[in-house]
């Protein structure tokens, strides 16, 4: 096959909202092992609505935007 490789899928991570403030539509989530992710609500893809509670558990993908790590894709912890 000519072309790129298809990308890798990325590891999704579970962390907990820490603090959101749904009037400047950001926030951050604690991942263990690391410091608090930055999240923007066009990373949040919960059905029918864009903001996150406190407290709140999340799957989520982390990129790399300018250097800084940020969430990506952020959608509600699945039960276990």
């Amino acid at each position: 096959m000519i072309g790129s490789p298809a990308p890798m899928p990325k590891a999704r991570i579970t962390g907990t909202v820490t603090w959101y403030n749904k009037v400047s539509g950001f926030g951050f989530i604690r991942v263990q092992g690391m410091k608090d992710v930055f999240v923007d609500e066009v990373a949040i893809n919960f059905p029918g609505r864009q903001v996150l509670r406190e407290g709140e558990p999340v799957e989520l993908e982390i990129i790399d935007r300018d250097g800084r790590r940020e969430a990506a894709n952020v959608v509600p912890a699945r039960s276990r």
